[in-house]
C-alpha cells in the first residue's frame, strides 16, 4: 500500500500507517484470497517484536538515565518522549550526540511555539534490542557529558 495518512505533510510526524480506506481495501482483498487468519498472526508477530524493542529501550532508559531524566511508557506507537531539566536544550545536544553516532528528533521539532527544548523523541522501530541499548548507553553519556547544572528532574 502507498496511500499515507495527511500527517506525513508535516516534518517528522509520518506514522508510516496506512489511511483508513487503504486498510479497508486492504483487508478486503485479504478476506478475498482467504487470508484473513494470517493478518490475526501477523499482528501478534509486530506486537511481539516493538513490545521487545520498547522494553528494551525502557531498561537502558532506567539503566543510564535514572534520576537524571523521565520518560514516558507508550502502550502504543513507536516512540518514547524524554525529558531532561530545563537548563537542556535538545537542538543543541545533536551536533553532540550525531558526533557520537546516535540520534533522536527534538521537542521544539513538534511545537509550532518551539517549546519543549528540553524534550526529545527516541523511536524504537527501527533498530534491534541490542542497538536500542548501545544507542541509549552512547545517548546517557553524550547527555551526561553536557550536564549543565547537577539538577534531578522533578517528578
Amino acid at each position: 500500500m502507498t496511500c499515507y495518512t495527511a500527517q506525513e505533510r508535516s516534518p517528522g510526524s509520518c506514522t508510516g500507517w496506512p489511511c483508513q480506506r487503504c486498510e479497508a481495501i486492504y483487508l478486503g482483498e485479504m478476506r478475498k484470497w482467504g487470508n484473513e487468519d494470517h493478518l490475526d498472526e501477523r499482528m501478534a508477530t509486530l506486537l511481539h517484536v516493538y513490545r521487545t524493542k520498547r522494553d528494551a529501550m525502557l531498561e537502558a532508559l532506567a539503566e543510564h538515565l535514572s534520576g537524571m531524566a523521565t520518560w514516558s511508557r507508550p502502550r502504543g506507537g513507536l516512540f518514547i518522549w524524554l525529558r531532561l531539566p530545563e537548563a537542556y536544550d535538545t537542538t543543541k545536544l545533536l551536533e553532540a550526540a550525531h558526533a557520537a553516532g546516535v540520534t533522536y528528533l527534538p521537542g521544539t521539532n513538534f511545537s509550532p511555539e518551539g517549546q519543549g527544548a528540553n524534550y526529545l523523541r527516541l523511536s524504537f522501530a527501527y533498530l534491534g534490542p541490542d542497538e536500542i541499548r548501545a544507542g541509549i548507553a552512547v545517548l546517557g553519556r553524550v547527555i551526561k557529558a553536557a550536564q549543565p547544572r547537577k539538577l534531578p528532574v522533578s517528578a
